[in-house]
């Protein structure tokens, strides 16, 4: 009975999924991941700079920064920017990822995961939470976030996001298929023993 039991204990082991847990991936803050900025009066694609902000504009939490491309007392053309940077969920579980902090705009904005429109925000003075928790993609994910300037006159344009967390699960370690099997004639050969035992005590 010992055997059997055994048995199918160490089946039932091989069997169950290998446990896995949530783990930071990184962050998507501003002055802290590296984003590329295209736009009007803006040649290609070209890194966005850590800006001195307007001082309408909402104090960024430590390690944070607004970015753009001119300090906040500087107007730009109207129109809109692209600010964008990547992240990869190599290792982790794409299907359990998301984005949480906080962000602000001059003059608002929208997140976009790997072309997919998730959330919009208008407002420069006070940070506002978001939550992005779909679109995500195994490997390298894309983000960006296409902030628009007023269209009627020269302003102010910059972006800030804080408070920010990638979180995933880390993938599991797939089992080899030969594992269960194995399990299994462990199982087998405990009841064959047994069998074997009670035959003999038999005669």
């Amino acid at each position: 009975m010992k055997k059997i039991l055994i048995g199918l204990v160490a089946a039932a082991a091989f069997a169950l999924p290998t446990l896995v847990s949530a783990a930071t991936v990184g962050n998507i803050n501003t002055g802290d991941a590296s984003y590329t900025v295209s736009g009007p009066g803006i040649a290609g694609t070209v890194a966005a700079n850590n800006i001195i902000p307007h001082p309408n504009w909402a104090t960024a939490p430590g390690g944070t920064s607004w970015i753009g491309t001119e300090n906040g007392d500087v107007k730009v053309d109207a129109g809109n920017y692209l600010f964008t940077t990547t992240f990869d969920l190599t290792g982790y579980d794409h299907a359990t990822a998301s984005i949480l902090g906080d962000w602000a705009i001059d003059n608002s904005a929208q997140f976009r995961l790997n072309g997919m429109l998730l959330q919009s925000q208008v407002g420069f003075g006070a940070l506002s939470s978001f939550n992005l928790n779909t679109a995500f993609v195994a490997g390298l994910n894309m983000l960006e976030v296409l902030v628009f300037n007023a269209d009627n006159r020269l302003s102010p344009m910059g972006l800030l996001i804080a408070n920010s967390n990638i979180d995933a699960r880390i993938s599991a370690v797939p089992l080899p298929a030969a594992l269960p099997l194995y399990g299994a004639g462990i199982a087998a050969m405990g009841l064959i023993g047994w069998s074997r035992k009670r035959k003999a005590a038999r005669s």
